[in-house]
């Protein structure tokens, strides 16, 4: 399983990806902005999951969801946040989402 995960606090995604890495031998991949993770995408197109924070610098409201959902349209996208609310979630959801981690 090869993995991305987009998010701009450097603590947040070593420790995910060290996680899941452990845990389920997957390939972790990382981006810390919108813009890094259309290239990574670009790069690595045989992604299974992206796992992308909501406040990603380079997105504002659902604008990086939907730029990586376009990048990549047959690749589960999950929402990770400490702030989007529950409304932000069932939009994500709504809109193709595969899931909705909250960081808290």
């Amino acid at each position: 399983m090869k993995i991305l995960i987009a998010d701009d606090h450097d603590l947040v995604r070593e420790m995910i990806a060290e996680i899941l890495v452990r845990e389920t031998q997957a390939e972790v991949v990382s981006a810390s902005s919108i813009s890094e993770a259309l290239t990574v995408l670009s790069a690595h197109a045989d992604l299974d999951l992206v796992l992308l924070d909501y406040n990603i610098p380079g997105s504002q409201d659902m604008s990086g969801f939907d730029a990586l959902c376009k990048a990549a349209p047959d690749t589960p996208i999950a929402l990770l946040s400490g702030v989007a609310t529950r409304n932000i979630a069932e939009k994500v959801l709504a809109a193709g989402g595969c899931g909705f981690l909250p960081k808290t």
